[in-house]
């Protein structure tokens, strides 16, 4: 299922597994992680590091603590999509709680629209939540500040 938004843009919340290197260069290896130094330190220390599974022809996000865990894969749209961002995220209760989200530094502003991808992003998200019966918020932490958006 395709979820456009910001124009060119899209989420799944399948990956294939072609997509692995551009994956990983987006958890392990994006050069904004020093941006989000702290938020990403109690994350790992809360939840642990995100491990990329293989299964069958798609990739998975695994934590070792949260067994179900789910994720959303940001595509620009094109002849190959780019993998361009993604975000961990798992249901407690009535809230969707967001772990992790990864964008690439040359995809998170979209001049067209001036909006930021991580507005259209959280956005998604809260499109979504509405579509869950018994999901009355999304919740995120920047390291000591949580803030939770209502569906």
């Amino acid at each position: 299922m395709k979820h456009y938004f910001a124009t060119q843009y899209y989420v799944s919340s399948r990956l294939e597994a072609g997509y692995q290197e551009e994956l990983e260069e987006l958890f392990y290896f994006n050069r904004n992680q020093s941006r989000i130094r702290e938020a990403l330190r109690d994350a790992v220390q809360r939840y642990g590091t995100p491990q990329i599974r293989r299964n069958g022809d798609h990739l998975s996000l695994e934590l070792a603590t949260i067994p179900h865990v789910q994720a959303l894969y940001v595509f620009q749209d094109g002849p190959r999509p780019g993998l361009v961002g993604v975000v961990v995220f798992s249901r407690k209760d009535s809230l969707l709680r967001v772990i992790y989200i990864g964008l690439d530094p040359q995809h998170a502003y979209t001049p067209e629209r001036q909006d930021y991808l991580l507005v259209e992003l959280v956005r998604t998200l809260r499109e979504i939540g509405r579509k869950i019966r018994g999901v009355e918020a999304v919740e995120f932490s920047t390291g000591r500040r949580s803030f939770r958006l209502t569906v």
